[in-house]
């Protein structure tokens, strides 16, 4: 097994997270000649990508709940940006919901409409995620996400945890299954990029992705083993048994799953030792 703490960030790091970056940065920046409908949409679109930055500036400081209230409110860019540009409805109500001397009761711009609409159109939106999602699958994604990131942002009993997280490895590992669902809306947010900018190349393929979340579990399972750390306190951060949501039980029967799984994983790996090995040795060269 990989062991270097190190190489596999470097690897991810240098593969995934810094063309992810560029990838965005230069996409924000060809928005300026896009044409659009709706400039609500760039402007939307921008501020999604700021955003998102400073989510992630406060997830590398270990920022937990400002994080995740930032991210939160990206994802809510994203989506509307793209939806009031495919739907005059949604646009339409977006323009006079700006004005507050209009009363109206919110029919097209309702966060869970916004959010099932636009999981309707993910696996169209990006061109290596969701391919082979159903549409509830896809709507229940995006509804489910958004409700994980309110759990962060809303007076909750998770946010009143993770004020007690002061031991930095147990730091380090919040830290990187928190990332998972920021790096997944930062990709979701790249394929919009590349919508609005009529952008048909792939900037991240499917292989990377794959690789680099596989690096990134190694490193997981790496950090709770290292540091003697038990899955009931990382569960218990969490609050998941508090918390009814489908997407969250998802992540909690992933988390319950790695400590079975690290020794199947182990067999499965000694056996196809030195194919795997091939394929990472490939991915981690520079």
């Amino acid at each position: 097994m990989i062991n270097n703490t190190q190489d596999i960030d470097r690897t991810i790091t240098t593969k995934f997270i810094e063309p992810l970056e560029k990838s965005c940065k230069n996409s924000v920046k060809r928005l300026k000649t896009a044409k659009v409908k709706h400039i609500e949409s760039i402007r939307l679109i921008n501020q999604a990508y700021k955003t998102i930055k400073n989510s992630e500036k406060n997830l590398n400081n270990y920022n937990f709940v400002d994080s995740y209230t930032l991210l939160r409110a990206s994802l809510e860019y994203i989506v509307m940006s793209y939806m009031i540009e495919v739907e005059e409805n949604t646009y339409n109500e977006f323009l006079i919901l700006s004005n507050n001397d209009i009363k109206l009761e919110r029919k097209y711009t309702v966060i869970n409409t916004v959010l099932q609409k636009f999981g309707k159109r993910l696996n169209k939106i990006s061109n290596n995620l969701f391919t082979d999602t159903t549409v509830k699958q896809r709507e229940k994604i995006m509804v489910d996400l958004y409700d994980i990131l309110c759990k962060y942002t809303h007076a909750s009993i998770v946010v009143s945890t993770f004020n007690e997280i002061e031991d930095k490895n147990e730091q380090k590992v919040v830290k990187l299954i928190l990332s998972y669902n920021l790096y997944l809306i930062k990709l979701i947010l790249l394929d919009c990029l590349r919508f609005f900018n009529n952008d048909d190349k792939e900037y991240i393929d499917e292989k990377t992705i794959g690789l680099s979340l596989f690096l990134s579990i190694i490193k997981l399972v790496n950090l709770i083993q290292a540091n003697n750390i038990k899955f009931d306190k990382i569960k218990q951060f969490f609050y998941y048994d508090t918390i009814n949501s489908e997407f969250y039980t998802y992540y909690k029967e992933g988390l319950e799953k790695i400590k079975k799984e690290i020794s199947e994983s182990i067999v499965e790996y000694k056996e196809n030792e030195k194919e795997i090995n091939h394929i990472l040795d490939e991915f981690m060269k520079f």
